[in-house]
């Protein structure tokens, strides 16, 4: 290399580590502190290459010639920390390069021994530093961009010397290596067996300068081979020709062997004799290998000359690699085949399904129909775990989170979780996972248990009540008792203190107080006893005008009014009309409890197809907007839910005796969207 192209690239490699005058400030400052410490980084480094038959077999000059290298690597130490950098410094480190290809120094080596070296001068300036930490880690990082610019240079005149040393390589082994290269980034590529062998061939024939190659198949019948890619030879045989091998014969010799096999003279050959006679009858030499999976045979890969040729170990390394190669390429298509082929099995089994069930490998999801109609979702639409997790509202506590199922089970394992998710209409439905675990896939069975948990919620429900009505009828009677005798004592008491206002005032609170406990042990006893409807003819506009009466109490010091809209619908009804007054008295007490004043009321009345059990008649629907708040989404899941309640005080029984009521009545009731803000409830009732 021409000293004017070192010296430009040392000065590239300054800028390449950000070299300033700042760094050669710095490493001349701590030049003393190195100074100080040379002879001991000197003998350090030299008792450590005696310990190596390496590097002591390079030195052949004895004691003398270790003294001088020590001499060197003193002026070397000296030279880096005190400069100048200018050419004639990178050229003598260039001369140090160059010296270590002289002696038969290894490169490994030279490596190790800088990084000796490196570890010693740093080493010296930590312990010798009496400035700041901040001032040591400045010095420190330019005295490392020093020693990694000395042994750039180094290595790079190592590297031109030992190549300019050596013999040209061989174009051969050149060629072999780019062409092993060249297969197997096609077979990583997922290229088809059948296209990746009919590359291989033209590309062996073009690597060897061969008359022709091609690859053989092994057949089902034993010692048949048919010819699966040739170059080389006519088109109208690949895929046609077949032949027959026989004991003694090169196909026999090759299998036996299981490597490859060369012949550079088919004259002179004795160990076997030739399959394809007239194919060879221009054919002067031959190697072939053979083509091995995991099953076993799968053919054998033959390139021909027409000229004899010298075939030595590294010919047959290389067909041995592109053997190797094609052989790894097989076991993964039929793998792949394979794995496809029971992939669609299971999804065509799963398809067929009349429950849910999902399939899922690598990550992907595949529903079948049962489950598509379960989740409102198509196969689509929900294609990986990412999809499923999104329509997942909540994960039951005793299953697994699908993500972690394939890693946290065992193959072979059972799994079942609840999960709640919402479908594409946005219902949440509570739904049963059981997951079957294989080595690299899963198949899950999806139950909707939305109903039978229900039910069992309901039957819970309906025992807990139960209890508690038989506990109420109880305790009411008895408490009724002695809430009489109460009021009649309190009643006595106001004659002897009727000139004591604040005495009657705490009688009126006391009053007050056992009317609520009253209404609270009639209204659970109400709503655990049956429903006795005393039906007659009532309009609804006078039972929800009466309902506003009796809340008169909780009407006072408030900003309210109710509309009653008039419209020809208003007809006479067969209702309760004691219980249509309860269950506007109970709608009117949450309006008031969660508006603030003022408080607006509206409720008109509509004609409506009204089903039941009985089929499909004519009725009517009131509706009942108030100007609050509305429903939040969980006021509005159990809005009619036994003991839900979003007030500070009262049981949660309120709207589920109402609905109790109207389903006595025949009819339903449930709380409907509204364009303008508040709560609106529809009460539904057949006409007779």
């Amino acid at each position: 290399m021409g000293l004017e192209k070192i010296d430009a690239e040392y000065r590239q490699l300054r800028r390449y580590v950000g070299w300033s005058a700042e760094d050669e400030t710095r490493v001349r400052q701590a030049a003393p502190l190195v100074m100080k410490r040379t002879e001991e980084i000197v003998e350090d480094f030299y008792n450590e290459i005696r310990r190596h038959p390496e590097t002591v077999a390079v030195i052949t000059g004895g004691d003398r010639q270790v003294e001088r290298l020590k001499e060197s690597l003193r002026h070397w130490i000296r030279d880096a920390f005190t400069g100048p950098y200018d050419d004639s410094y990178v050229r003598r480190r260039w001369q140090i390069g160059k010296r270590h290809v002289d002696i038969g120094l290894v490169q490994l080596f030279v490596h190790a021994a800088f990084s000796r070296l490196r570890t010693q001068i740093l080493g010296a300036i930590g312990s010798a530093w009496m400035g700041t930490s901040q001032e040591l880690q400045l010095m420190l990082v330019s005295v490392e961009k020093l020693l990694d610019l000395d042994l750039a240079i180094i290595q790079d005149a190592f590297e031109t010397e030992y190549q300019s040393r050596q013999r040209p390589l061989d174009e051969m082994g050149v060629r072999q290596q780019r062409v092993i290269a060249q297969i197997s980034e096609r077979a990583l590529s997922g290229l088809l067996v059948r296209d990746l062998l009919d590359q291989v061939v033209v590309l062996l024939a073009e690597c060897f300068r061969a008359t022709c190659s091609e690859v053989f198949e092994c057949t089902p019948l034993p010692g048949r081979w048919v010819l699966r890619s040739g170059y080389g030879w006519p088109s109208g045989l690949v895929g046609a020709l077949a032949v027959d091998s026989r004991p003694g014969s090169d196909f026999d010799y090759l299998l036996a062997r299981r490597r490859s096999v060369a012949c550079e003279d088919w004259a002179s050959e004795s160990r076997f004799q030739p399959t394809l006679l007239a194919a060879r009858g221009s054919v002067s030499s031959s190697i072939w290998v053979p083509l091995v999976t995991g099953e076993g045979h799968f053919g054998v890969l033959g390139v021909h000359f027409s000229q004899p040729r010298l075939l030595g170990p590294m010919d047959g390394d290389f067909m041995q690699s592109v053997a190797n190669v094609i052989g790894t390429a097989l076991e993964r298509q039929r793998s792949d085949e394979l794995r496809h082929e029971n992939e669609e099995r299971l999804r065509r089994l799963v398809d067929r399904l009349p429950a849910g069930a999902i399939y899922l490998a690598e990550g992907r999801l595949y529903l079948n129909r049962a489950a598509e109609g379960m989740t409102g979702y198509d196969r689509g639409e929900l294609k990986g775990l990412s999809d499923w997790r999104s329509i997942v509202v909540q994960q039951g506590e005793e299953g697994v989170a699908p993500e972690e199922s394939l890693l946290r089970q065992r193959p072979g394992s059972v799994t079942v979780r609840s999960e709640t998710i919402r479908r594409r209409d946005g219902q949440e439905r509570l739904i049963e996972v059981t997951a079957f675990r294989s080595e690299s896939d899963e198949v899950w069975l999806v139950h909707d248990i939305t109903n039978a948990e229900q039910r069992r919620m309901r039957a819970m429900q309906a025992e807990r009540l139960a209890a508690i009505g038989q506990m109420i009828a109880g305790l009411a009677h008895e408490s009724r008792n002695a809430l009489q005798r109460i009021r009649a004592c309190t009643e006595l008491l106001e004659f002897d203190i009727d000139k004591n206002p604040s005495a009657l005032e705490l009688l009126a609170r006391l009053g007050r107080a056992q009317d609520d406990l009253q209404r609270l042990f009639d209204e659970v006893q109400g709503y655990a006893a049956p429903v006795r409807l005393e039906r007659k003819p009532c309009r609804w506009s006078s039972t929800l005008e009466e309902a506003w009466e009796l809340i008169a109490t909780l009407r006072a010091g408030r900003d309210a009014q109710l509309e009653i809209v008039p419209d020809e619908t208003d007809i006479v009804l067969d209702l309760d009309r004691f219980r249509m007054v309860q269950v506007f008295r109970i709608l009117l007490e949450n309006s008031f409890a969660a508006c603030t004043d003022p408080v607006r009321i509206r409720a008109w009345c509509q004609s409506a197809n009204h089903s039941s059990k009985w089929g499909v008649g004519a009725g009517v629907t009131v509706y009942f907007q108030d100007n609050g708040p509305g429903l939040s989404p969980e006021a509005r899941q159990h809005a009619f839910e036994p003991f839900f309640t979003t007030k500070t005080k009262g049981t949660g029984l309120g709207m589920a005796i109402a609905l109790r009521l109207i389903d006595a009545h025949g009819g339903r009731m449930a709380w409907v969207d509204a364009d303008e803000p508040g709560a609106r409830f529809a009460i539904t009732v057949p006409m007779t």
